[in-house]
């Protein structure tokens, strides 16, 4: 949809008379602030009028004579004397670069062989509308349910019950080691010889009294 430019049109120089078939008409800004300039100006003219018609930026001395700047983005302003759909003569006014400021003054120089006229057009170049940008829906990722024996009244999902941890066995207690039974004999000393005459001798290390009376008695005793 094309905004209405918000536009002053000043006539600065007026063509000789029998001239006036030529006119330049309103503007219609195309464009917004911080980009390329875009705009149609209506345009009354006779074919012969259109076949000469020289459409341009005024010089600087013609913006110096009428008080006006001439800021050097107006040099890449181009103009197009093009048919509209509905059949008027209209001029594309178009520019190499964007423009980033918000207020833009250009004196219009129309000249063909019968005449020249001059116009001030006055521009609010408005920032340009931007749609808030969708907000990002995060992603959901679906989660696995794993049903045992169907749902239970009123909707209530069954959860499977988790089987008890089973516990490995113990090992069975391992037999106690017994030693082998050794048996250990206890060396008996040497036993002394007894003679005819009941005399006993020599005593031998480990000997007792008592052990000796029960050798050397004699039987009965």
């Amino acid at each position: 949809m094309r905004a209405l430019a918000r536009w002053g049109i000043t006539p600065l120089l007026a063509a000789p008379a029998g001239a006036w078939a030529l006119g330049l008409g309103d503007i219609e800004l195309q464009s917004a602030l911080n980009q390329p300039f875009r705009a149609e100006i209506g345009l009354s003219a006779t074919p012969d009028e259109l076949e000469t018609l020289r459409i341009a930026v005024a010089d600087n001395a013609t913006f110096q004579r009428y008080g006006l700047d001439r800021p050097s983005f107006l040099s890449t302003f181009e103009f197009r004397v093009v048919t509209a759909r509905d059949g008027r003569s209209i001029i594309e006014v178009s520019s190499r670069q964007a423009i980033a400021e918000p207020f833009v003054e250009v004196l219009l120089e129309a000249t063909w062989p019968r005449g020249r006229s001059l116009k001030v057009y006055t521009v609010f170049l408005d920032p340009p509308v931007l749609l808030p940008a969708p907000a990002t829906q995060p992603a959901v990722t679906p989660a696995e349910t794993r049903t045992s024996g169907g749902a239970a009244p009123g909707g209530q999902i069954n959860r499977p019950t988790p089987a008890p941890a089973v516990e490995p066995p113990a090992p069975a207690p391992a037999p106690p080691v017994t030693a082998p039974n050794v048996s250990r004999a206890t060396p008996t000393a040497p036993r002394a010889p007894v003679s005819e005459g009941g005399a006993y001798g020599p005593v031998q290390r480990g000997e007792t009294l008592s052990a000796i009376a029960d050798r050397v008695r004699a039987e009965g005793v």
